[in-house]
């Protein structure tokens, strides 16, 4: 796997840095569209071409249902938040939904104070998980799966850390909803992704907060970047919203050098929920994971290594489908 990833990486462009306040973005081009085509989760919806429900009318808070319609597959992101049905959530590993298919997907809630229909299918929320949290999940899916817990997130853990934002931004939510953060800072946000436009053949973005390395997200098209690029950029601003830092340059051998730390990683594979190989690699400085599929590499996130788990760290409940249980479940181990 590891000469696959090289080898793409290498031969992707690093553009002009952009810079604003503490947060500095090469913006990642690719000079050879890709053979493999698929579709963004945005687009897919706004075609009318998937449908994500509960799994059935009583719902279950770690999986959903997703229904294909399109000829060619659909990319939905680790880290993307669905909005609606009983309570939001967010996708725990990025998923390549199979045309003409019917797929069960892990989640996480989003939402805890919620567990009613406002609609009865889900909605693109145009959120993508906050980078601290995605580098926080995305490490705590990877030991479940060395674990063979499945990927699991632990949904204790993700409330937390959504109250813990809550906090930090002063926003009060009814439900505890993460995405009522978002349309908080919303102005602000809009305001600061102003800074890293999107550039032509764009397909990713190397990011830095402060003059440290704090991640890199890539989707191997053009036009499906060019779906997620704002919601994944305002991801990383919202982290530095708040605080004042000077300017802090970066540039190109800064992810050269990124680059050059990858063969000490430890590669895992494990089959995705739909199409392809969920790839995941870590060192004492890196996590990420590679969704990898007809020898493409189709999302990589790749972020700075950090001891997130929790002191009361609770693996996950296999019992616990319904709101209830996983509320009670939750604060039980808040105590």
């Amino acid at each position: 796997m590891y000469d696959t990833l090289r080898l793409y990486l290498n031969g992707l462009q690093p553009a002009p840095t952009q810079i604003h306040k503490s947060i500095c973005i090469i913006p990642l081009l690719t000079v050879d569209v890709p053979s493999f085509q698929y579709l963004s989760l945005k687009t897919a919806m706004a075609q009318n071409l998937i449908t994500i429900t509960e799994i059935n009318q009583g719902g279950s808070v770690p999986n959903l249902k997703v229904i294909s319609k399109a000829d060619i597959p659909v990319l939905i992101l680790d880290g993307e938040e669905l909005k609606g049905a009983k309570q939001n959530r967010i996708l725990n590993a990025s998923v390549l939904v199979a045309p003409h298919s019917e797929l069960i997907v892990p989640v996480s809630c989003t939402e805890a104070g919620r567990w009613s229909y406002n609609s009865d299918a889900f909605s693109e929320s145009g959120n993508v998980l906050p980078s601290s949290m995605r580098l926080s999940k995305m490490d705590r899916v990877s030991k479940n799966l060395e674990d063979k817990l499945g990927f699991d997130a632990n949904q204790s853990i993700v409330w937390d850390e959504i109250q813990e934002k809550q906090s930090e931004h002063r926003v009060s939510s009814y439900s505890s909803a993460l995405s009522d953060v978002f349309s908080h800072l919303d102005s602000d946000l809009g305001e600061a992704a102003k800074h890293f436009a999107l550039q032509e053949n764009q397909c990713g973005i190397y990011v830095e907060m402060d003059g440290t390395y704090a991640g890199m997200d890539i989707v191997s098209l053009p036009s499906a970047w060019q779906d997620v690029h704002e919601k994944i950029v305002r991801s990383y601003v919202m982290e530095a919203i708040n605080k004042k830092h000077d300017t802090v340059v970066c540039d190109a051998s800064h992810y050269t050098n990124l680059l050059d730390k990858l063969p000490d990683c430890e590669y895992a594979q494990h089959k995705s929920v739909g199409l392809g190989m969920d790839i995941r690699l870590r060192n004492k400085e890196l996590v990420g994971a590679v969704l990898e599929h007809d020898d493409s590499c189709v999302h990589i996130a790749i972020y700075p290594y950090r001891n997130m788990m929790r002191t009361k760290f609770h693996p996950p409940q296999e019992s616990s489908n319904s709101f209830v249980e996983v509320m009670e479940t939750y604060l039980r181990n808040r105590r």
